[in-house]
C-alpha cells in the first residue's frame, strides 16, 4: 500500500552554519537521494514543498528523510553537521480541508523536516509533547539525526 508524505522545510539555523535551501533544491535533494521507485513530486504550496509516494514502511521512510538531508548537507559542507536534522511526522486522521490532491488528505502524512541547532529546545518551543498527546504511536514519528 502506497503512502503519501507531504514535506515542509523548517530552516532554523544561521546561514553561517549552512546556506538556506530553495524549494526546488530541497525537492531535488530528495529526488536524487531517495531510493527508486520512490516518487518525489514538487508542489506549489505555501507550506508543503514536495510530496513523496512510496510503499516502504513508515519507519523506513522517516529514517530515510533524515539520512538524505544529513548526507546532502555533510557533502555540501564537507564536514560533520554541527546541528541536528529532524523529521516530525503525523498522519492526517481528519477529513481534508480541500479536495485538491496536492494538499494533505485524510490518510496522508504531514512531515516537517527541521534543521536546528538544539533539537530539544525546538521540540519544547513547538510543544511537541502536547501536539502528540492522545495520538496513536503508529500515527506519528520523530527522528533526530545523531
Amino acid at each position: 500500500m502506497s503512502h503519501r508524505f507531504f514535506l515542509s522545510h523548517n530552516y532554523s539555523i544561521s546561514e553561517n552554519i549552512a546556506p538556506p535551501l530553495s524549494s526546488d533544491t530541497f525537492c531535488q535533494v530528495f529526488h536524487e537521494y531517495l531510493p527508486s521507485p520512490w516518487q518525489v513530486i514538487p508542489l506549489s504550496h505555501p507550506h508543503w514543498r514536495c510530496q513523496v509516494i512510496t510503499d516502504a514502511p513508515v519507519s523506513t521512510v522517516a529514517d530515510s528523510f533524515v539520512k538524505v538531508l544529513v548526507d546532502y548537507r555533510q557533502n555540501q559542507l564537507q564536514k560533520k553537521l554541527p546541528y541536528r536534522i529532524l523529521a516530525l511526522g503525523g498522519v492526517k486522521n481528519t477529513p481534508a480541508n480541500s479536495s485538491d490532491v496536492n494538499t494533505l488528505q485524510q490518510g496522508d502524512w504531514g512531515v516537517d523536516i527541521v534543521e536546528v541547532e538544539n533539537a530539544e529546545k525546538f521540540l519544547q518551543s513547538i510543544n511537541w509533547d502536547n501536539l502528540i498527546a492522545g495520538r496513536l504511536t503508529e500515527d506519528i514519528f520523530k527522528v533526530i539525526s545523531k
